[in-house]
């Protein structure tokens, strides 16, 4: 586990909790599977395929660009949460 991938898993938690939803309901908005969000979280997936980075910006409600700042730390995830598409 790498700590970049550790702060991507970390983004991701911290954004889900600022908009109040489970691991299920993330998934449930994104196409994701909740094992899948489960290891985005805690680090154990290394990877973030361009499949993913969709499914999360539709699940947050953000659009690529800032899915992909939030993921490389460019964006905390308050500013992700004020910035998400309405």
């Amino acid at each position: 586990m790498t700590e970049q991938t550790t702060h991507r898993g970390a983004h991701v938690y911290a954004l889900r909790t600022l908009l109040k939803l489970s691991q299920e309901a993330l998934a449930e908005r994104a196409g994701l599977g909740r094992d899948e969000i489960s290891s985005l979280e805690s680090g154990r997936r290394q990877g973030t395929s361009a499949r993913v980075v969709g499914a999360l910006a539709r699940g947050f409600g953000l659009t690529m660009e800032q899915t992909v700042a939030l993921l490389d730390g460019s964006l905390t995830p308050a500013q992700a949460y004020k910035a998400r598409v309405k």
